[in-house]
């Protein structure tokens, strides 16, 4: 498995996928291999979460470094030591530590999961050199069409073709929705359609074990755990409709708190709290540092609603947060463009969808919501489905594509028909 995010690296969600995926699958009869990058490398570390790797799983640790920090100049580096992201310094070692482990370790298939790209021509170049099956997972797609890389550069050319070797020399691939599984499909339209298989996020139940809201929530607390920015993930609309409902006596003061929590240098900014003021927000905002997943959970539990924000750059993609949010139950407001998030909302039957720039409705919701946590403070949802969202499940849906990637990979070998990659 070739990952950037793995404990103890905690600055994206993406790290549970990975931790989880190589928890599970020895139920399936997987034996995981880990190639990661040296802990010294991270620049968010939640060491809570290397206690949750199982014993059956080896971690393979490597040097590598990021561009941006490491080969940074005055705060400024070359845009080409960060293509096809900041850690590509990183493809020789985990190649040569990869290609050691194979030898040694009888490894049947490969796996690598983005972001960052550069795992996946890690693993293109194991792939090259053994010849064994490999299978690309995207959590987010690489290339983010008219915004990144820029339009009409030399470097959005360079990285959509290192997209479409990925898309054309993976044995298998695996995306986090239908609907990026859709865009991947129109994106190559030469891509056999089965080759391309939906893996949800999704929770585990494990990390719940043990986790009780300490109290019923004495407040109504709407809180957002996770990156906050005001490009595609703007609270802003937000805090404008909480405003005009506590300046019409809609919502008392006393009881509200609109809680940011480990949302990143946007809300712990001047820039931030300076909107905050302007609205007369101060004792309702409230701005929380990063704490470790166990414990956020916790504070899940203790909110009366919880928030998901999403823009138009994330049609494709659903907040791996929110298959946590449906577990603990709490009323879902979601701020999100038509996509795959509102999607699963109505499917289930669960949360609020209200696009995310419209202050009308946002108050509207607010209200209703408030007006439901006055009746019933502890308000809970049991969300029919859930369970088919687990970790556990989903992994078994990997396990599957694994099992039928290498079975492929040696029948070809045994008829003697294996391409060279």
């Amino acid at each position: 498995m070739v990952a950037y995010h793995y404990p103890p690296e905690s600055s994206s969600s993406g790290v549970q996928r990975t931790l989880k995926f190589s928890c599970h699958l020895p139920s399936f009869g997987w034996t995981p291999h880990v190639l990661t990058l040296r802990e010294s490398i991270y620049p968010v570390k939640d060491d809570t979460l290397k206690q949750h790797i199982p014993a059956a799983v080896t971690v393979h640790r490597t040097a590598g470094w990021d561009s941006t920090r490491h080969f940074a100049v005055r705060g400024r580096h070359l845009e080409w030591t960060a293509v096809p992201d900041p850690y590509i310094s990183w493809l020789p070692f985990a190649v040569a530590r990869g290609l050691k482990v194979i030898k040694d370790r009888d490894v049947r298939v490969i796996f690598s999961t983005s972001p960052k790209p550069t795992a996946h021509l890690i693993a293109a170049t194991l792939k090259w050199r053994t010849r064994l099956p490999w299978v690309a997972d995207f959590r987010d797609p690489w290339i983010d069409e008219g915004v990144h890389p820029r339009p009409g550069t030399l470097r959005l050319r360079v990285e959509s073709r290192c997209e479409r070797y990925v898309m054309q020399c993976a044995d298998g691939l695996t995306v986090t929705t239908p609907e990026m599984r859709d865009h991947y499909l129109r994106r190559y339209p030469q891509l056999p359609a089965a080759k391309v298989r939906v893996i949800f996020n999704g929770f585990d139940e494990a990390d719940f074990e043990g986790i009780e809201p300490d109290r019923v929530p004495l407040r109504f607390e709407i809180l957002h755990a996770g990156l906050v920015t005001p490009e595609y993930r703007d609270p802003v609309p937000l805090l404008h409709a909480v405003a005009r409902l506590l300046s019409a006596g809609d919502l008392a003061r006393h009881d509200v708190r609109l809680t940011f929590l480990g949302c990143g240098t946007y809300v712990e900014s001047e820039t931030f709290a300076r909107i905050v003021r302007d609205l007369d927000l101060g004792g309702v905002v409230d701005v929380q540092r990063r704490i470790p997943h166990r414990e956020t959970l916790r504070r899940l539990h203790e909110a009366a609603v919880l928030l998901v924000l999403q823009a138009a750059d994330t049609q494709t993609q659903i907040p791996a947060k929110l298959f946590e949010y449906l577990r603990v139950g709490r009323p879902v407001l979601a701020l999100a463009v038509e996509g795959a998030t509102p999607r699963l909302l109505r499917e289930l039957g669960a949360g609020v969808v209200v696009v995310p720039g419209a202050v009308d409705q946002i108050a509207h919701a607010v209200r209703a919501l408030y007006q439901e946590w006055k009746t019933n403070h502890d308000r809970r949802t049991s969300v029919p489905g859930i369970a088919g969202f687990s970790r556990l499940a989903q992994t078994s849906g990997l396990a599957r594509v694994l099992d039928e990637t290498a079975a492929a990979t040696m029948h070809a070998a045994t008829h003697g028909v294996l391409r060279n990659a």
